[in-house]
């Protein structure tokens, strides 16, 4: 007896936590009545229950999303932050007109293509002299 009277009183503080789940609890009882009990037009009033059901659980996810997606928010937020204070010496060595070096971790002064053709062929040069 008391899990029955548990298990109603959690009902009845679901439906009094939520004047919208109140209201279409309600219209539920209402469209049943009229199609079950009354036999009142039983297609139009099953199709205004069923009706009154979808919009009651697309309720029920919209009141849950909007607390899934803050929650996304702040994770996503924590993220940038992260990323941002990880990579400022990156992103003030670009601002500066640097670039940087990712094997050396070092800013660089930006050449041209034609420095970095001598560069490159200055390096292989001192490749093939050391073997």
């Amino acid at each position: 007896m008391s899990e029955e009277k548990s298990w109603k009183s959690k009902i009845f503080w679901c439906l009094v936590k939520s004047p919208v789940s109140v209201v279409l609890f309600c219209a539920l009882v209402y469209f049943a009545f009229q199609a079950y009990v009354l036999n009142n037009q039983p297609v139009m009033n099953k199709l205004c229950m069923f009706g009154v059901l979808a919009v009651w659980g697309l309720w029920f996810v919209l009141r849950h999303m909007f607390g899934l997606l803050l929650i996304l928010l702040l994770i996503g937020g924590g993220f940038y932050l992260y990323y941002a204070k990880d990579h400022k010496a990156e992103t003030e060595c670009e601002n500066n007109g640097g670039y940087w070096n990712s094997n050396t971790k070092t800013c660089e002064e930006k050449v041209g293509v034609l420095e970095q053709i001598k560069k490159m062929w200055g390096d292989y040069k001192d490749k093939e002299q050391s073997k």
